[in-house]
């Protein structure tokens, strides 16, 4: 997998060697195109690609503009698509020669590629194998090359040499791009899906889920109207109370007081009832001839209480003095004395 990007995140990174058979001694191949494996390292933020040496013998005096060296994806084992395609040099000679790599090949994160040489086109050169097939030890790189190359045989199909790998070079640039520019593109296993970095769509992903819409509190319930209607009907030590029903209300406070009391909110002085249809309370157990000032709130759940009402008085009654008894009447001339016994009630 090979992408690129504009601009380049490494123009002021010095290049380095990747990966290396170079270091092993050489024998010659006899195949005209070969193909050799290689996976990059742990970098996180990848790798820049910039050139890639090989070694070849049985060179003419004059270049070739025929592609030589080209970049595959792997492909279980195998070459696969073209990723990339190397600039030759402008006159190669016989040993070793740099074929440049096009501007800002990122390499990818512990990703297998293929390189692949074909001489198909020059038929009378040869390029050189690494003998032993191991690539050269580079501290801190981290890659691995295939220890055989493969050869493609007549029938289009890939065969692996069990004895060589291809002697190359890979030069390039560690990339030190903050992670945070290249994550938001990593697959598992260290596959960067880096297409964006050259405005292409990323891999399909898992869809998001929509966002759901936002949660709204209820809405408060607002304070019900004010009592009107109030009406005080004396009776005896009691005073009946009726008002005009709230609409809104589910029940009712009924406050009174005496004198300069003030009205005592969840007192002895105050009844409340729990039904917004009920519209009268009397209120008993009052002092006969004492004046009283009464009002009524309107009450909602989860709401403030109503205003007050207008604030009516009344004036209980006292009970009627009791039967008179003991009465007698005495005959006299023209007279009749009568007489019974007192009632203490009685004025």
């Amino acid at each position: 997998m090979l992408f690129t990007a504009s601009p380049s995140p490494t123009s002021a990174q010095s290049a380095t060697t990747l990966v290396s058979t170079s270091g092993q001694a050489q024998v010659a191949s006899s195949n005209l195109v070969r193909a050799q494996g290689f996976t990059t390292g742990p970098n996180v933020q990848g790798y820049t690609l910039q050139s890639v040496e090989l070694y070849l013998d049985n060179v003419p005096a004059t270049g070739v503009s025929e592609a030589l060296v080209t970049l595959h994806s792997d492909d279980a084992g195998a070459p696969r698509e073209l990723v990339a395609t190397f600039t030759n040099p402008e006159a190669p000679l016989a040993g070793a020669n740099t074929f440049a790599a096009p501007d800002d090949t990122v390499l990818v994160i512990e990703t297998p590629y293929y390189l692949v040489v074909n001489l198909e086109a020059v038929t009378q050169y040869a390029f050189g194998l690494a003998d032993p097939p191991e690539e050269d030890t580079q501290p801190g790189s981290s890659w691995s090359v295939a220890q055989q190359s493969s050869s493609l045989a007549d029938d289009g199909t890939w065969s692996a040499d069990q004895s060589h790998a291809l002697r190359f070079t890979l030069n390039g640039v560690v990339n030190d791009t903050p992670a945070s520019t290249l994550l938001p593109w990593l697959t598992l296993g260290g596959i960067a899906l880096l297409e964006a970095l050259q405005g292409r769509d990323p891999a399909p992903s898992e869809p998001t889920p929509p966002t759901p819409p936002p949660t709204v509190p209820p809405t408060a319930p607002t304070a019900p109207g004010q009592v009107t209607g109030v009406t005080v009907t004396s009776a005896v030590e009691a005073l009946a109370v009726s008002w005009a029903a709230v609409s809104e209300a589910d029940g009712y406070k009924v406050q009174w007081k005496s004198g300069d009391e003030a009205f005592e909110g969840g007192g002895t002085r105050e009844q409340v009832i729990g039904a917004g249809s009920t519209t009268a309370y009397t209120i008993a157990d009052l002092t006969a001839g004492t004046e009283y000032t009464i009002r009524v709130i309107a009450t909602r759940a989860g709401a403030d209480d109503g205003l007050a009402s207008a604030e009516i008085t009344g004036t209980p009654r006292a009970p009627p003095p009791g039967q008179v008894t003991g009465v007698t009447v005495t005959s006299a001339v023209e007279a009749l004395a009568v007489s019974w016994a007192a009632v203490s009630e009685a004025d």
